[in-house]
C-alpha cells in the first residue's frame, strides 16, 4: 500500500505536483549543506543548527506521527481525514496521510504511520492546537510524536548515529483526563562536533 493523502483547505490538488517538485529541490539543497557540515572538521551542530537549515532552505513544516496497527488504522484514518476535510483541524494543517512505512526509521511492516502536517514547526501554538484537535475532534487515543520536516530532509531518524532526538514533542493520551499529556522530546544539552580526522564526537552536558 502506498500513501493515502488528503489535502487541507489551503491546498489545491492542481498545485500538488509543482509543490512536490519544489519540496524535493529544497530537501536536496538542505542535504547538500548538511553533508558539507559533516565533512568540515570542528563543525559544531546543535538544535539551532537545524532551525537555521530549515529557515535557509524553506523546510519549516512538521508533522504529528501516530503509529497504528492494521486493526485500527482504517477507523482512525477515516476520522482524521474527515476532520481535515470538514475544517475540524486548524487551518495550518496542510494535509494528512497514512502509510505502512515508519517515518522515524523503525521498519516494522506490521504498522502504519498516520502523519498530520502543519506549516511551521516553530509556531508552538499551531503545533499544540493540532495535537488538541486530533485528540478532541478525531478521537485519536494512541501515542503521538511531533517531528520537524528538516530532520527527515537530511536523513535523521530515531536511533541515529549522533544520538539526536528528532521528535520535538511526545503526546500520551490520558483516558482519565480525556486529553493528551505533552512532554518535550528535546535535549537542549545535545551538541555534536565533527572529529579532527573525519571521526565524530558527541558531546553532552552533565
Amino acid at each position: 500500500m502506498g500513501y493515502l493523502v488528503v489535502l487541507g483547505a489551503l491546498r489545491r490538488h492542481g498545485d500538488l505536483v509543482k509543490a512536490s517538485e519544489a519540496k524535493l529541490a529544497r530537501e536536496a539543497s538542505a542535504m547538500e549543506e548538511w553533508e558539507r557540515m559533516l565533512r568540515t572538521e570542528g563543525t559544531v551542530v546543535d538544535y539551532d543548527t537545524f532551525a537555521r537549515l530549515a529557515e535557509r532552505h524553506g523546510i519549516k513544516g512538521g508533522k504529528w506521527l501516530a503509529h497504528l496497527h492494521s486493526g485500527v488504522v482504517d477507523n482512525v484514518w477515516r476520522r482524521v481525514a474527515w476532520c481535515l476535510a470538514a475544517g475540524k483541524l486548524p487551518r495550518s494543517c496542510a494535509s494528512v496521510s497514512v502509510t505502512p512505512a515508519n517515518d522515524l526509521g523503525d521498519r516494522d511492516s506490521g504498522s502504519h504511520v498516520l502523519s498530520v502536517w502543519n506549516r511551521d514547526y516553530g509556531e508552538e501554538g499551531e503545533v499544540l492546537r493540532a495535537e488538541k484537535a486530533l485528540r478532541a475532534s478525531a478521537a485519536v487515543t494512541c501515542g503521538m510524536t511531533y517531528k520537524p520536516d528538516i530532520f527527515s530532509a537530511v536523513g535523521i531518524y530515531r536511533n541515529n548515529e549522533w544520538g539526536l532526538r528528532p521528535a520535538l514533542y511526545a503526546s500520551a493520551f490520558s483516558p482519565a483526563e480525556g486529553r493528551g499529556k505533552l512532554e518535550s522530546g528535546v535535549d537542549l544539552r545535545w551538541s555534536y562536533t565533527v572529529g579532527k580526522e573525519g571521526g565524530k564526537e558527541r558531546e553532552r552536558g552533565d
